[in-house]
């Protein structure tokens, strides 16, 4: 049988990439009969993801589906996220389904990333695939700035915050209690040594 090989660009909108093996991968990527009988004889196969910032391209469309889902959420940008197969010399070919999730991970944009301590900012991202959106609650690591999702649809994506002020925690209020031990144990030791 064919090998298979990730060539995923580095050009991709922060570096995004599936985070997972080749083996577990090549499990998940729909193939015709015809293209499976090619892989058995030999034919290589590539699957590569590509990010792309569409910003300025997304439809008024999948911009009302995602103002439908955003609430009181930002928009930092909109992607184009795409997994593409090819099979030996034939032409390639884009994915819009597997059949399991997989996780990407992709480095945020210093730009989006807050420096106020004294607020939150929370992540999601509102996926758009064929006319309709679903929020998914991603994972972002600090330490590396980036976020991380799973998903097996290809499509538009919408990377969205909220930021919330943080409130400092309230002080505890004096309970006007005057017990006092010390001073009752002295009260106990004189009236003894008076005894």
């Amino acid at each position: 049988p064919g090998e298979y090989a990730d060539v995923t660009p580095d050009t991709n909108v922060g570096g995004g990439k599936v985070a997972e093996e080749i083996e577990k991968l090549k499990e998940k990527v729909p193939f015709t009969q015809e293209e499976e009988k090619q892989i058995e004889y030999g034919a290589d196969v590539e699957v590569w993801l590509e990010i792309k910032d569409i910003s300025d391209s997304v439809s008024s469309e999948e911009k009302a589906k995602v103002e439908e889902k955003l609430g009181d959420a930002d928009v930092a940008l909109y992607l184009d996220i795409a997994m593409f197969k090819q099979v030996g010399e034939n032409e390639a070919s884009r994915l819009t389904q597997l059949s399991d999730k997989v996780q990407i991970t992709f480095k945020l944009d210093d730009s989006y990333i807050n420096t106020d301590k004294d607020v939150t900012r929370t992540y999601s991202i509102i996926h758009v695939h064929d006319g309709k959106a679903e929020v998914i609650t991603p994972v972002f690591d600090a330490n590396a700035k980036t976020l991380s999702f799973q998903t097996d649809r290809f499509s538009t994506y919408a990377l969205v915050y909220t930021d919330e002020v943080n409130t400092p925690p309230a002080e505890t209020p004096a309970t006007g209690d005057s017990f006092q031990p010390a001073f009752w144990i002295a009260c106990m030791t004189l009236s003894i040594f008076g005894i």
